[in-house]
This record gives C-alpha cells, sequence and structure tokens, in this order.
C-alpha cells in the first residue's frame, strides 16, 4: 500500500514539474498573442505542447514578416510618389548643384 501512495506522489510530483516546463517554454518564446494561453491547459503530454507553440510561433513569425513587407512596400510607393511629383514639377530635373540642393531641401521637409 505504500509503494503505491509513493507512485501517485511521484507522477503527481512529475506532473507538477512538466507543467511548469511547458509554462517557462511558452514563457520563453513570447508568443504576441495571449490568446494561445489556452495550449496550456490541453490535455496532451509535455512533447506536444512545446511543438504546438513551436508550430504556432512559426506562423506568428511568417505574418509578421508578411506584414512588415506589406507595410514598407507601400510605404516606399509612397515616398516614391512623392518625389516624383516634386521632381515633374515644371521638368525640374537638377542640371546644376544649386537646383540639386534645391530639391535635397524639399526632400528634407516630408
Amino acid at each position: 500500500m505504500c509503494k503505491c501512495n509513493n507512485n501517485i506522489k511521484e507522477e503527481r510530483k512529475v506532473n507538477q514539474i512538466e507543467k511548469y516546463q511547458v509554462k517557462k517554454y511558452y514563457n520563453k518564446s513570447k508568443l504576441k498573442s495571449k490568446n494561445s494561453l489556452s495550449i496550456l491547459n490541453l490535455d496532451i503530454n509535455k512533447k506536444e505542447k512545446i511543438e504546438v507553440i513551436k508550430i504556432i510561433k512559426r506562423i506568428e513569425i511568417e505574418l509578421i514578416k508578411r506584414f512588415n513587407m506589406r507595410a514598407n512596400k507601400s510605404y516606399f510607393k509612397e515616398k516614391q510618389d512623392k518625389l516624383r511629383k516634386i521632381l515633374s514639377k515644371e521638368n525640374r530635373w537638377p542640371k546644376t548643384l544649386k537646383d540639386l540642393k534645391a530639391i535635397e531641401n524639399e526632400l528634407i521637409v516630408f
């Protein structure tokens, strides 16, 4: 009877340690979305939980990269359009250093 009770206590202790390890791994991964916290409550083993966290982190990184690429493209497109407008005013391509400096001053403003 005593050995059986000991095994149960040891199993609980191991389960608590594994839960702590998964929580620590989750915090270390620094996921942006806190909606993924429910993963910790799933009834699966430690290895599978960690694998799920890894997959979510990869997806999150990919989404962030795609979003940043779109944002950068629109930003550069906007800057290109402004530059094109400035340079197209009365055919203002710089012919002298003075013209170039005047255009540079206009560019600094925006």
